[in-house]
C-alpha cells in the first residue's frame, strides 16, 4: 500500500501549491519497516542501552535475549548484571559497551529499562535518572521498552501502585518520541513470564513494532505445548493460517507474510474474485 501523503509532502510542485493556497504541508514521519522475511537476528549491529532498576531481576533473560538478536548492549559501569551480559555477549559475538548519562554522546537504537523491581514511589525516581539524559540520543524511529511487574500479582498496595505507574510513564516517553517516529513499550512479566520474554521483547524492539507505541503487554509464562520446530526465521512453522478477504489489499497482503513465517495459508474470498 502506497504511503499517499508522505510522498505528497516531498514532492517539491506539491508542496509549493500547498503552500500557495495557505494550506498545511503533511509530511508525515518516514517510519523504518521491516521487510517480509523474518529474521534470527533482528537487531543486527543495533546498539541497545540497558538499564537495571532497584531489585530488578530480569537481566538473565535481557541479556540472552539482545544478544541472540544481534544487539550490543551498552551498560552503566556500576550495572550489577553486568558479567551475565558480557558472558553472553562474549558467546554471540556482541561485545557490551561503556554507556555513559551524557545527553551529548553518540546515538543509540534503543533502551530496555527492568524496573519490575520497583516497590515505592521515591524509586520510580530511577527511571528519570536514567532516561533523561538518553533521550536525545535515540535515534530515529528507536525502541523504548520497559520492563515492570504485573501490579495485580502484588499483595502490597504501594509495589502495585509503583507498578502501575510505569504505564503513564511510557505513554508520556511514547508521546515525546513519537514525532520522531520511535515507540515506547511496557511488558509486565510475572513469575514465569521471564522463561518466555525473548519473543516480546524482540518483537518490542525490532521495527516490525513500528505502529505499536504506549502500550502495555502482559507475559504470563510458557504456553502449555510448544512447537518442537520453531525457528525464528519461520515462526508460525507447523500451523494452518485462514486469510479471509485474502484476494487484495490487507488480505493479500497478510497471506504472503503468514507464508512468510512458515504457516500453511488458506486463502478465502468471495467466488467473484480471482
Amino acid at each position: 500500500m502506497s504511503d499517499f501523503l508522505l510522498e505528497l509532502g516531498q514532492n517539491q510542485r506539491a508542496r509549493a501549491l500547498i503552500k500557495g493556497l495557505g494550506l498545511p504541508i503533511p509530511m508525515p514521519q518516514e517510519l523504518a519497516r521491516a521487510s517480509a522475511r523474518f529474521e534470527a537476528r533482528p537487531l543486527e549491529g543495533e546498539k541497545i542501552a540497558f538499564g537495571l532498576g532497584p531489585n530488578g531481576n530480569l537481566a538473565e533473560s535481557v541479556g540472552r535475549t539482545l544478544s541472540e538478536a544481534g544487539a550490543s548492549v551498552g551498560l552503566l559501569h556500576d550495572t550489577p548484571a553486568r558479567a551475565v551480559f558480557e558472558t553472553h555477549g562474549e558467546a554471540w559475538g556482541r561485545p557490551t559497551w561503556e554507556l555513559t548519562l551524557n545527553p551529548d554522546a553518540e546515538k543509540i537504537d534503543g533502551v530496555v529499562f527492568d524496573a519490575s523491581g520497583l516497590e515505592t514511589a521515591d524509586e520510580l525516581r530511577a527511571l528519570y535518572d536514567f532516561f533523561h539524559p538518553l533521550m536525545r540520543r535515540i535515534q530515529r524511529c528507536g525502541r523504548v521498552v520497559v520492563l515492570g511487574k504485573a501490579p495485580e500479582k502484588n499483595d502490597d498496595a504501594q509495589t502495585c501502585a509503583t507498578q502501575a505507574a510505569l504505564l503513564g510513564f511510557i505513554k508520556s516517553v511514547a508521546k515525546e518520541l513519537g514525532k520522531r517516529g520511535a515507540t515506547a513499550n511496557l511488558i509486565y512479566v510475572d513469575a514465569r513470564g521471564a522463561a518466555v520474554l525473548d519473543a516480546p521483547l524482540r518483537f518490542l524492539l525490532s521495527r516490525r513494532s513500528v505502529f505499536v507505541s504506549g502500550q502495555p503487554v502482559m507475559v504470563r509464562g510458557p504456553a502449555k505445548s510448544a512447537v518442537p520446530s520453531w525457528s525464528w526465521q519461520r515462526p508460525l512453522q507447523g500451523k494452518v493460517a485462514l486469510i479471509t478477504g485474502a484476494a487484495r489489499g490487507i488480505g493479500a497482503a497478510t497471506a504472503e507474510i503468514m507464508a512468510n513465517a512458515g504457516a500453511q495459508v488458506v486463502c478465502l474470498d468471495r467466488p467473484a474474485d480471482d
